[in-house]
């Protein structure tokens, strides 16, 4: 069985966690947690798209609405188009 999301969930992700992620051109896409880190008591996440350079990385804070379990909004990376 599968653990919700929950803000629990989005607060403890760490490095190498498989997510859905939803990129500032508004398509979700299969990614990677690459980076964590902590500010103003905030946790954000360095997020690597699937099939994407890294110059695409984005970090996306934990409460932002753009993260999500893996292949539940994205149905791949770059090459299999993410969703919109």
């Amino acid at each position: 069985m599968s653990v919700p999301l929950t803000k629990r969930w989005l607060k403890n992700l760490d490095v190498g966690d498989r997510v859905d992620a939803l990129d500032y051109t508004n398509h979700w896409f299969t990614a990677e947690v690459v980076q964590r880190k902590r500010e103003n008591g905030k946790n954000s996440y360095k997020i690597h798209f699937d099939g994407w350079e890294e110059k695409w990385d984005e970090w996306i804070a934990w409460d932002a609405g753009r993260l999500h379990k893996e292949n539940i909004k994205a149905r791949g990376g770059r090459v299999q188009g993410g969703v919109s």
